[in-house]
């Protein structure tokens, strides 16, 4: 039996808060020093981020990565939403995106726990997208594969069974193209870059059908 959406979104969501909060209580915090001018006011926060290492830098991209992924999956969600609503999920981003971007950030505290505190307070800014998702559903079933799925098999009709129903919408993050557009130049294994140029070459068939944005109709056998 397949989760609701908004109980896979929130499972995701909440790795990715827990893996930012780990990441960042090694992160030092320093204070700025203090700037004197008699022509200049200097208006910043006392607090900024030290250097990361590379393994702190290494961990953030990949909770960068996870976490563009899930914003694009709940922007998915989003289309028809009133704009208002809109606006109030990417004041949301924003304000987690600054943590975890290490971005200058008022809340910045030389306590750790009270960093820990606004980064779950951050996350949790998501949870009125969610709640609403809870109540109203919808009847649409999507299946958003991730690279390393469309690396093993990346033909719409083989979802059917994960799907659990013979008529889905079968989506492509933009990510999800990206990786692959890397991945067929880059990769150090000749299988992975010849399967991911055989992609990208099934999606192109896909664009001479129409827009992809609007979507185009793969297989009608149900």
């Amino acid at each position: 039996m397949m989760q609701p959406a908004a109980t896979r979104i929130r499972e995701r969501l909440n790795k990715i808060v827990n893996g930012v909060a780990e990441l960042l209580r090694g992160i030092p915090v320093l204070a700025f020093g203090k700037r004197v001018d008699d022509n200049i006011i200097f208006v910043m926060p006392e607090q900024h981020w030290g250097e990361p290492s590379p393994e702190q830098r290494s961990r953030q991209m990949k909770l960068k990565k996870d976490y563009d992924a899930l914003t694009e999956l709940m922007n998915l969600f989003l289309r028809q939403a009133p704009s208002d609503f809109v606006q109030q999920f990417e004041v949301a981003d924003k304000e987690f995106r600054q943590w975890l971007d290490l971005d200058s950030n008022w809340a910045l505290s030389p306590d750790l726990d009270e960093n820990e505190q606004s980064i779950r307070e951050a996350g949790a800014g998501f949870e009125p997208f969610l709640s609403l998702f809870d109540v109203t559903g919808t009847s649409e079933v999507f299946v958003v594969p991730d690279t390393n799925a469309l690396l093993a098999t990346a033909d719409p009709v083989r979802y059917r069974g994960c799907a659990e129903q013979d008529s889905f919408t079968f989506t492509l993050l933009p990510t999800v193209l990206g990786d692959l557009d890397r991945l067929k130049i880059e990769h150090r294994n000749e299988d992975v870059r010849e399967k991911a140029r055989k992609i990208i070459t099934r999606i192109s068939g896909w664009r001479n059908q129409g827009s992809l944005i609007d979507g185009v109709t793969v297989d009608r056998n149900n």
